[in-house]
C-alpha cells in the first residue's frame, strides 16, 4: 500500500507508484523538473500528477518519442483537452494538417513547433502545465509503446529456448557473412529436376 498525505487508505495504480527515488541521467533541467513533480506528487491526489512524476524518473529508453500523428488521433479536435507527453515530441510527414492543440511536452522537434504555431496551436514546456491547465482534469497523457522499437524483437528469452520468439543478434562474422536473422526459418535449396531424354 503507497498512502500520501493528501489520499489515504487509497490503493494507487502500479502507472502511479515510481520505483526509483530520482533520473540516473545527469542533466540538472531534468533533475530539478523531477524534484518539483515528487514534491507536488506527494500533495496532491491527482493521478496525472503522479504519472508524470514518475515517468521523469523512466531511462530514456522507456520514454519514446510520441509523433504528431497520434497526438492528433488521441485528442481529436477536443479543443478543452491538454496533451501532456514526457518525452519528445517528433513531425510526421504524412499528416499535413492538424487542428489546433494545446502540448506539454519535454522536448520537441523543430518542424513540429512550427506546425502546431501555423494552425494555431501551442506547445510548452512541463513546468508551464499549471498556468496552461490549471484544472488537472483536462489533462490527457500520451505515451508510445517501447516495444515499437525495431530493437525490441531482440529482447527477452534466448533464442532456441522454449516459447521463445526472440530474434537472434546478427553475427557479421559467421558464414559468408550472412546475418541469422535472415537465415532463420531458410529453406533448403531445391535440387533441380533434370529431363532424361
Amino acid at each position: 500500500m503507497h498512502f500520501t498525505s493528501a489520499m489515504k487508505r487509497v490503493r494507487l495504480p502500479s502507472s502511479a507508484v515510481a520505483v526509483r527515488k530520482e533520473p540516473r541521467s545527469k542533466n540538472i533541467y531534468l533533475r530539478a523538473l523531477s524534484d518539483f513533480y515528487t514534491k507536488v506528487a506527494d500533495n496532491t491526489s491527482v493521478l496525472a500528477i503522479k504519472k508524470i512524476s514518475k515517468r521523469l524518473k523512466m531511462s530514456k529508453s522507456d520514454r519514446r518519442p510520441v509523433k504528431i500523428s497520434k497526438i492528433v488521433s488521441e485528442i481529436g479536435e477536443s479543443k478543452d483537452k491538454v496533451a501532456v507527453i514526457v518525452a519528445k515530441v517528433l513531425d510526421d510527414d504524412r499528416i499535413m494538417e492538424i487542428p489546433p492543440l494545446k502540448i506539454i511536452a519535454l522536448q520537441w522537434s523543430k518542424g513540429v513547433k512550427e506546425k502546431i504555431e501555423r494552425y494555431g496551436g501551442s506547445i510548452g514546456t512541463l513546468d508551464q502545465l499549471f498556468e496552461v491547465c490549471p484544472n488537472m482534469d483536462d489533462i490527457h497523457l500520451i505515451s508510445s509503446s517501447k516495444f515499437a522499437r525495431r530493437s525490441a524483437k531482440f529482447w527477452g528469452p534466448a533464442p532456441g529456448e522454449k516459447g521463445s520468439t526472440t530474434y537472434p543478434r546478427a553475427n557479421q562474422k559467421c558464414h559468408n557473412r550472412e546475418k541469422r536473422v535472415m537465415m532463420k526459418g531458410r529453406k533448403a535449396p531445391q535440387s533441380k529436376r533434370t529431363s532424361e531424354e
